[in-house]
């Protein structure tokens, strides 16, 4: 990394720059041009901060749960392009994590299939889906309640509305029998 000044950061327009030297914490990084602090020092001071509120932030999210969802949600409806922009660039960016999501949801897929599963009817049904539609777990196959299997009985077709908005939990109908 190149050593230069404060000063001559400056006059180069720059954000950050390197002295060569550790700051009074002894961290040996980039500094802002702005105030000078080392941005080692910045990112410790910002996680102190966060960890200090993620106790009151974790406990007004158990209180508005269903309010927070709902803003969610109309955010989503309302700037679907762009969250799906936003979205598609994450996904890009790492890739991994998507990968991850995958690979999870198909171990969960086959932990859940019974060798006695008909795997042909499963096939069909995922292949026959209509226009619009996704193919649903009746039963989510994870969930803090119930866990269902992966086989044909467990299957519907919902829109895709109907679907994200069910997430993994089960549907009214079900848990009235």
């Amino acid at each position: 990394m190149k050593v230069i000044t404060r000063e001559q950061a400056k006059k180069e327009n720059l954000i950050t720059f390197y002295t060569g030297n550790p700051c009074i914490h002894g961290h040996l990084c980039v500094r802002y041009v702005k105030d000078g602090r080392c941005k080692d020092c910045l990112h410790e001071k910002s996680k102190r901060f966060a960890d200090k509120l993620k106790p009151t932030k974790v406990i007004w999210y158990q209180a508005n749960k269903e309010k927070e969802k709902a803003r969610a949600l109309k955010y989503y409806y309302e700037n679907k392009d762009h969250v799906r922009q936003v979205q598609a660039a994450a996904r890009k960016k790492r890739p991994y994590i998507h990968k991850n999501r995958i690979a999870k949801r198909r171990a969960a897929k086959l932990n859940a299939t019974p060798k006695w599963a008909n795997l042909q009817v499963i096939k069909n049904i995922y292949k026959n889906c209509p226009e619009g539609y996704e193919v649903d777990h009746m039963i989510p196959l994870q969930s803090d309640e119930v866990c269902g299997l992966h086989v044909e009985n467990n299957l519907q077709y919902l829109t895709k509305k109907q679907n994200t908005s069910k997430g993994n939990k089960l549907m009214k109908e079900y848990t009235e029998l």
